[in-house]
């Protein structure tokens, strides 16, 4: 009898065995994220992709062809496809692939990959403040072995997801499931979902008092050397050139932060920074990436922080640091297409003063 029940045993689990090696054998030759190869039928789904998912996804816009995409961290996530087609007529295939907590090691494997489409002509790049300090909350989600797999990485995960994936890019051509489509519309073209910073009285109140204490303080940080941010030179200016020299347009983009959001960074969750040390680290990015530009034909560098209509409008942001308004989000990148908002080179100063001279009178609004 125990004989009869080992044997058993050893059958079943030879089964098991046998279905796990030919589920791993069917996902690695579906490849469904095209780490290996290239699908010319499979396609990204419409919709925005959950939060986790999305830094998974460059190898297969690029294979997909995308003609226009956007990269960089949370602030970024917010521009819609029928937003990018608007701005830059005659867009086919536009991608977003920001996401939460980008770094700027991130953006480097990203660049690598996108470099790989052909058919790519503008690239917008998001110059978060992850570029110099990650956040703390969250960890990036992305998983370096998506950029560099091995020829044993199926996906390169190996789950369930991942056969129910490539079952569904094979039958369908595209690169979704079920569990990824929205529950709830979310970053739909004109939609405002979050509510307004100003309908939020603990919020303001506490934005009024940070404003008060640090009023004198707030731009009088130390200046920081573009050697505090070795991803500029390290992993995107080198993707950048390299990308210019093809012909295709890049845009960097300083992420239009309220004025509120240098008195008050711990509200956008960002409580690594003060607002003592805030402003000089974002002042280095924003003007470390347009000296690095200025001798690159084709590329760009944008800044709406002056902007009062924009940066110092609460109701138009969720928090200090993220907008919500989504007219703003079309204002911004038809800014970028008209060149309204591109700063030159070697003028960075002019905008640090006129920001600094705002901040230095800035009074947050009363609760709408």
């Amino acid at each position: 009898m125990k004989k009869r029940h080992f044997s058993v045993f050893i059958a079943t689990l030879s089964l098991v065995w046998a279905a796990t090696l030919a589920a791993y054998g069917f996902v690695w030759a579906v490849d469904p994220y095209e780490l290996r190869s290239v699908r010319p039928d499979e396609r990204l789904a419409p919709h925005a992709y959950p939060e986790d998912v999305t830094p998974r996804l460059a190898p297969a816009a690029a294979a997909e062809g995308v003609d226009i995409a956007i990269i960089g961290g949370s602030t970024a996530m917010g521009y819609t496809p029928a937003m990018m087609r608007r701005a830059f007529p005659g867009t086919q295939r536009p991608i977003n692939l920001a996401y939460p907590c980008a770094t700027g090691d991130d953006l480097a494997l990203i660049l690598k990959r996108l470099e790989t489409s052909r058919q790519l002509k503008r690239l917008i790049v998001s110059l978060d403040f992850t570029l110099m300090w990650p956040c703390v909350s969250v960890a990036s989600p992305l998983d370096p072995r998506y950029y560099r797999p091995t020829w044993y990485d199926p996906a390169p995960e190996f789950n369930p997801t991942s056969v129910e994936l490539s079952n569904i890019v094979l039958r369908t051509g595209v690169l979704d499931i079920p569990a990824w489509q929205p529950r709830m519309p979310d970053r739909v073209d004109g939609v405002n979902f979050s509510p307004a910073l100003t309908t939020q009285p603990a919020e303001m109140a506490a934005i009024a008092g940070e404003v008060e204490t640090e009023r004198s303080t707030v731009t009088s940080g130390a200046v920081v050397s573009c050697a505090a941010i070795p991803a500029l030179a390290r992993g995107i200016f080198p993707a950048v050139r390299r990308l210019a020299a093809r012909g295709v347009k890049v845009d960097l983009l300083a992420p239009p932060y309220s004025l509120a959001f240098y008195f008050y960074p711990s509200s956008s969750g960002e409580d690594t920074a003060t607002a003592r040390t805030l402003f000089p680290r974002l002042m280095a990015i924003r003007r470390c990436a347009l000296a690095a530009s200025a001798s690159i034909p084709g590329v760009q560098f944008h800044s709406f922080d002056t902007d009062l209509s924009i940066v110092g409008d609460l109701s138009a942001y969720s928090d200090v640091g993220h907008i919500r308004d989504y007219a703003v989000y079309d204002r911004i990148l038809r800014g970028i297409a008209n060149r309204g908002s591109v700063v030159p080179p070697g003028q960075w100063n002019v905008t640090e003063s006129r920001l600094k001279s705002e901040l230095a009178f800035y009074s947050p609004p009363r609760r709408s």
